[in-house]
């Protein structure tokens, strides 16, 4: 069976969300593999800047491999990813999980990464230049 992972960076790293938190079966501490700055003013987060990976400047920083129970499906965990970075609540999913618009949340994924199948990770666009 396939362990999938999310990466947490940010508020993830200590805000998991109730539904994420349950799913949990152990950690492994890491550090991000892209930088990451303060580049997206969040609607959700009365505009506050927010933490996304950049391709200029920023900086590599600390995160956690949030390793989730056996059974729990990438596709189910794109959904409470999803479902926590979005503010929705338990239930609703998404078909699609990238969108163009600014302020739409987008999970990528890295393959094999260790020893963990799939770590599911956000990315938001830029919209705060630096």
């Amino acid at each position: 069976m396939k362990r999938v992972g999310i990466l947490a960076y940010g508020s993830l790293r200590n805000n998991h969300g109730k539904e994420i938190t349950e799913s949990i079966d152990h950690q492994i501490m890491v550090g991000t593999t892209f930088k990451i700055e303060f580049a997206h003013r969040s609607r959700t987060r009365d505009y506050a800047p927010t933490l996304i990976p950049v391709r200029r400047g920023g900086a590599k920083n600390r995160a956690q491999i949030l390793v989730l129970k056996e059974g729990v499906t990438a596709r189910k965990a794109r959904n409470m990813l999803w479902r926590r970075e979005a503010h929705k609540e338990k239930g609703q999913y998404r078909k699609k999980f990238c969108r163009s618009r600014n302020n739409r949340v987008c999970i990528k994924s890295k393959t094999k990464f260790l020893g963990v199948d799939v770590v599911l990770y956000t990315k938001l666009k830029q919209n705060i230049n630096p």
